[in-house]
């Protein structure tokens, strides 16, 4: 027969029995009554169990031990009122203010008994707040907020206590200046006999009008010409205040600049205050400074002066010396070869002559004008010597780092602007993006940079000046300048997945970086080497690193844990690192599916021994079929077999035709008499697949015990891990 179904167990098993009694009968054997009440194998079971724990949301609770007699028993556990199955029960909000109990049965071939515990409860909880609080009302300076309390749950039910973080407790709160720009947040606490929790709800910023709590103040000189700058003073009010600004003399703005007719009079800046909930009209606050002055006419108290040398091309500067009067003074320049402004370059016509510069001062009160000193006779063009300094910064560094490179270029009579181009070397070799860096011809020192960066070592930096076309300027190189490069840090990562399955290939994958903020064009190379709890993982001792990443592949043949690090060696420019170790577990195989295969058995037991009528498998196609045979009686301890696709038929077996996947065990076991205690073990099993485990028991005077299970792929034990 097939696989029965419990009930059909059962059945088939009654029918034996008394199949069994008739052939006993007719074999002469003789039966005694059993007596009336109890028959043995049937169910007995004692009194309710009791439920231990404590009957508070998220405790567990325990049924005690109830075992009943009879024939192998089994027992299920139902809890109410949550509906829990099972030996134990977590307490869930469903629980809370409920009573407990717990409804075990016991079943067997005979039948099944139920029994329910006393119940435990009431179910206690602490507070649990849901929905929120709420708060009603406007946030305005003055107004009245009123909260509403949220709704909680819990056992017993709670008690409850309100507070404002503004101090004032109760259900409302009025709103005061001290309120004014922040939020006003309402507590509410709830508390039973188990705990006590809060809920808070915040309010928005409290508004408030504009208030005055400093005068504004002037700054500036009181005098015609100058200018007067408005301080609004300090406001206190939410939304914060903007501000407008109104001038006595009708000005408007910050700021405001003094004319004639304000000369005698006391001048006054009105400041308003403007927010969204101000009053109408706005308030104000004024401040006032006066009587305004005439302007101060301007005084020379120092000639200007002229720097520079005396030489065709040299460039001259003008001091425009010291002056006093109202303030803002402006200068002009007027030069005695006619050029203007406050610089001047000498060309041919200036040598022999000699070079001064008048200076034009001006205020509100008028101008002046002074010349400063004669400065010649100007020299000739001749040659212009220069020096080339050069500095690094940092002067130690780690490879990649940014160095920056300045380059200063002197002239060394100060005759003329050095002008042309800095070559920046490493080694006398120039290096890439500063090979031709240009000097503009602004001043006598003339200071150009550029940015690089070096592999580890000790780089010899020169900076090397080339003049113009045309230029009287002489070349010149600053002195070797040494830098001192380090290796830089690395940082490995590991990409490793903590799950493997035993016989597929598993990759883990190091990734060697240098610090994020040094990314430079040089990055590390070497090799990764990876291992096993400290141990190299053969295979993988020196993976090359290639783009900042090493593989390591490997194929687990047995199940286990694993913790996997990985370790870069570092080269002449990087520093080595290494991961953290990372768990792996290696899973049995990946199942593709569970083996649909069955099987039809039947038996014929006496009290003494057992038969084997049939044993068949079916749709076992693929599969390997494994039986074994323990005890007295068996015909053999082990024997296996693969399951062909195919058959041999027709006549004298010369054709092929389909299996179907079936194996009939029966002739195995013909004529053999298994004793109580034998036990036939059946597993169907498939690479990759969930397989299947049979186990008949013999017993006597009744059908053997019959287990079946699932095995997981590669696995030996029935149901675990399937």
């Amino acid at each position: 027969m097939e696989e029965p179904a419990p009930a059909l167990r059962a059945l088939h098993r009654s029918l034996l029995v008394i199949g069994m009694v008739v052939l006993l009968s007719a074999a002469g054997w003789w039966l005694l009554a059993a007596p009336s009440g109890a028959v043995p194998g049937d169910l007995v079971c004692p009194a309710a169990p009791t439920i231990s724990g404590t009957p508070q949301l998220g405790a567990t609770l325990t049924p005690s031990v109830w075992t009943c007699t009879g024939t192998a028993p089994t027992y299920t556990y139902l809890w109410s009122p949550d509906g829990a199955i099972g030996t134990t029960d977590t307490l869930s909000a469903a629980d809370v203010g409920q009573m407990v109990t717990v409804t075990v049965t016991a079943t067997d071939s005979t039948g099944s008994v139920s029994v329910t515990s006393a119940p435990v409860g009431p179910v206690t909880a602490p507070p649990v707040n849901t929905p929120a609080p709420t708060i009603t009302g406007t946030v305005l300076q003055g107004d009245t907020l009123t909260a509403h309390p949220g709704t909680w749950g819990g056992y017993p039910a709670p008690t409850y206590t309100y507070s404002w973080s503004d101090g004032t407790t109760g259900l409302t709160d009025t709103l005061s200046a001290a309120d004014v720009g922040k939020a006003v947040t309402f507590t509410e606490t709830a508390s039973n006999s188990i705990g006590s929790a809060t809920a808070s709800v915040k309010t928005a910023a409290v508004k408030g009008p504009p208030v005055n709590t400093s005068p504004p103040t002037i700054t500036g000189l009181h005098e015609q010409g100058a200018t007067l700058t408005a301080n609004p003073g300090t406001w206190s009010g939410f939304p914060v205040p903007t501000y407008t600004y109104a001038w006595s003399d009708g000005a408007t703005g910050p700021t405001d600049t003094l004319a004639a007719v304000d000369v005698g009079q006391t001048v006054t800046v009105t400041v308003t205050a403007h927010n969204s909930v101000a009053p109408v009209p706005p308030p104000t606050a004024t401040a006032s400074v006066g009587p305004v002055t005439p302007p101060a006419s301007l005084q020379n108290i120092s000639l200007p002066t002229i720097s520079g040398t005396a030489q065709q091309g040299a460039m001259l500067t003008a001091n425009p010396g010291g002056w006093s009067g109202t303030l803002p003074i402006s200068y002009s320049y007027a030069w005695s070869d006619g050029t203007t402004g406050p610089t001047d370059t000498l060309s041919a016509a200036d040598v022999g002559t000699y070079v001064s510069v008048t200076v034009t001062a001006s205020n509100v009160a008028g101008g002046l004008a002074v010349t400063s000193a004669s400065l010649g006779p100007v020299s000739p063009l001749g040659p212009v010597a220069t020096t080339t300094a050069l500095a690094a910064s940092p002067n130690s560094a780690v490879t990649n780092q940014a160095v920056i490179l300045v380059a200063t270029v002197t002239s060394i009579n100060g005759a003329a602007a050095p002008s042309g181009s800095i070559a920046f070397k490493n080694g006398g070799n120039a290096i890439s993006g500063c090979a031709n860096v240009a000097v503009a011809p602004t001043a006598q020192s003339v200071t150009v940079t550029c940015q690089a960066s070096f592999a580890a070592g000790t780089p010899e930096l020169t900076a090397v000046f080339t003049p113009g076309p045309g230029s009287n300027i002489t070349p010149s190189a600053s002195p070797t300048n040494p830098v001192t490069v380090a290796r830089d840090s690395t940082s490995t990562s590991l990409d490793a997945s903590s799950t493997a399955y035993v016989g597929a290939k598993t990759t883990y994958t190091a990734t060697v970086a240098a610090p994020p903020t040094r990314p430079g064009p040089i990055g590390p190379t070497g090799s990764v080497q990876f291992l096993d709890r400290g141990q190299p993982i053969s295979g993988c001792l020196s993976q090359p690193l290639s783009s900042g990443g090493a593989t390591c592949t490997i194929t687990y043949a047995s199940r286990g844990t694993h913790s996997i690090t990985a370790r870069y060696s570092g080269d002449r420019n990087f520093t080595g690192s290494a991961t953290s170790a990372a768990p792996v577990n290696v899973q049995p195989p990946q199942a593709r599916g569970a083996l649909t295969s069955t099987m039809q058995w039947t038996f014929f037991y006496t009290p003494t021994y057992t038969t084997v009528m049939a044993l068949v498998v079916n749709g076992a196609s693929g599969a390997t079929v494994v039986v074994k045979c323990q005890g007295k009686g068996c015909p053999f301890a082990k024997r296996a077999a693969v399951v062909s696709r195919t058959r041999r038929c027709g006549t004298n077996g010369k054709r092929t035709c389909s299996s179907n996947g079936t194996v009939n065990l029966t002739q195995s076991f013909v004529k053999h008499h298994l004793r109580t205690g034998a036990r036939i073990i059946i597993t169907i099993t498939r690479p990759s697949w969930i397989g299947k485990y049979y186990s008949f028991t013999v017993r006597a005077r009744r059908a053997p015990r019959i287990t079946i299970n699932c095995l997981a792929p590669g696995g030996t034990r029935p149901g675990a891990g399937c």
